[in-house]
């Protein structure tokens, strides 16, 4: 076989796995976005706040939190420090927040990728053949297929092993 044009297509079409593999990434993003933000907005919204109760209420939680105070620093139970639990939840916000930076990053790029994949005038030719033929046959495929110029660039990937060949056609599309 020599070198063979098989048409010009869009670059999402002559690398069918990067669009795959953005597509997924996209439905990541989407999957994770809404419950990162459900997240962030559950522990914000936690209402640390203290309200006094009745006068008679408040004596009656004093006197049962001192004999409970006694009876923990007794056994050597240290009562819990609620500036430790606001720490705690500034510090959840803090790293879900920084997650949802870079969640917002990666879907950034994922769309400044799918943007590029619609970009047409790609032309293919797969060549098969001697590498002591490639140069003239491919020259002559492209000649054969009308592309002349001097604004001509071309990235030339090839492979001697069928196992390689047909790793790269799960990526770029290698036939017609």
């Amino acid at each position: 076989m020599s070198a063979t044009y098989v048409g010009s297509t869009s670059i999402g079409e002559a690398i069918p796995g990067a669009v795959a593999l953005a597509a997924a990434g996209s439905a990541a993003v989407d999957i994770a976005a809404p419950n990162l933000e459900a997240s962030i907005s559950a522990v914000a919204s936690i209402d640390l706040s203290l309200t006094p109760p009745s006068i008679e209420a408040s004596l009656t939680a004093i006197a049962d939190l001192a004999a409970q105070l006694q009876l923990n620093l007794a056994l050597g139970i240290t009562p819990p420090d609620i500036s430790a639990q606001v720490s705690i939840a500034a510090d959840v916000v803090a790293q879900l927040s920084a997650l949802q930076v870079t969640l917002n990053a990666h879907l950034s790029l994922i769309l400044a990728l799918q943007a590029l994949f619609v970009e047409a005038g790609v032309h293919r030719v797969v060549f098969n053949g001697s590498a002591e033929d490639i140069g003239s046959d491919i020259a002559s495929a492209i000649s054969a297929a009308g592309i002349t110029g001097a604004n001509t660039d071309a990235i030339l990937l090839l492979t001697q092993s069928p196992l390689t060949w047909d790793a790269l056609a799960q990526l770029i599309k290698t036939v017609a």
